[in-house]
């Protein structure tokens, strides 16, 4: 093996005879035995272009390494460049716009969530109080029903006998001074009496005679205020009027006063029809009432 006469490397014997280029350093390596044809002459040109090729390859070798020095030192500068503080801002504001985007989406989503969960909850609410809207009427409607079947029945005339006992139904209304002279037929004055009752005691045995007939009015008073707790006495004071009407009635509880009760004997008394009389007579009666187990 030989070596290239220009960059030292070895090559083969033949390119160094007969010349060729360089396989390393592609300089042009003219030979010791270059082949000549006898018959031609040799070509000027063609010997200075020989000359010119062995001088660029001896530059290429150095345009080489100072490209590749060149692109090493280019790398290493941009390998330890600081970023740029306007390039670093503008990626800073993006990240910051697309997260503010992210989080009014999901606020959005949040807000919308609750409105959903807050009209399901205003719907529930508005059929339940529906609900309890139609049950309150339906109790109202019973209610009234019930009370206008009551007053029905009360205000209906039943046939009795005149001189009956009238023993309450369920035994809680007793008189605080009874007087059963009313009972006997022989002084009984009759509501229906077209006479007009006088005498002080006979007007008291006629009214307490109405009183008597109507003691059932008591009775469904106390019945309709539907309270097992109620019990204890009620002083009922009135004026018979001549003509048998009742004035200046007055109901008071001696204990506990319940308005109820006392308005419903107050219009039961009202109603009452006595027997005319020689003057107007002022009446008074205790009721107790306790309830019945």
């Amino acid at each position: 093996m030989e070596n290239c006469p220009f960059c030292d490397a070895e090559v083969s014997e033949e390119l160094i005879r007969f010349g060729g280029a360089c396989p390393t350093c592609f300089n042009a390596i003219p030979g010791e035995e270059a082949p000549t044809d006898p018959g031609l002459t040799t070509d000027p040109g063609v010997v200075q272009q020989g000359e010119s090729s062995q001088k660029i390859g001896s530059n290429l070798v150095p345009a080489v390494l100072a490209a590749m020095l060149f692109v090493a030192f280019a790398l290493f500068l941009f390998g330890n460049m600081e970023p740029d503080d306007g390039v670093m801002s503008s990626v800073e504001d993006l990240t910051a716009d697309v997260s503010g985007v992210e989080a009014r989406e999901q606020n959005n989503r949040a807000v919308a969530e609750s409105q959903a969960l807050a009209a399901v909850a205003e719907t529930e609410r508005l059929v339940e109080e529906a609900r309890l809207i139609e049950e309150a009427a339906q109790a109202e409607v019973t209610r009234v029903a019930e009370a206008a079947a009551a007053v029905v029945e009360s205000e209906a005339v039943e046939p009795q006998e005149v001189y009956a006992d009238r023993v309450p139904s369920v035994g809680f209304i007793t008189e605080a001074s009874p007087d059963d002279s009313y009972r006997d037929p022989a002084t009984y004055i009759a509501s229906n009496d077209p006479d007009v009752v006088t005498g002080a005691s006979a007007i008291r045995r006629a009214i307490r005679g109405v009183i008597s007939d109507n003691s059932g009015a008591a009775e469904f008073c106390y019945s309709q205020q539907n309270d097992r707790d109620l019990s204890g006495t009620w002083s009922v004071s009135f004026v018979v009027n001549e003509d048998g009407s009742t004035s200046e009635i007055n109901v008071a509880a001696q204990d506990l006063s319940h308005e109820g009760l006392e308005r419903c004997l107050r219009g039961k008394i009202t109603r009452w029809l006595f027997p005319a009389i020689a003057e107007a007579t002022p009446y008074s009666k205790d009721y107790n009432f306790r309830p019945a187990f």
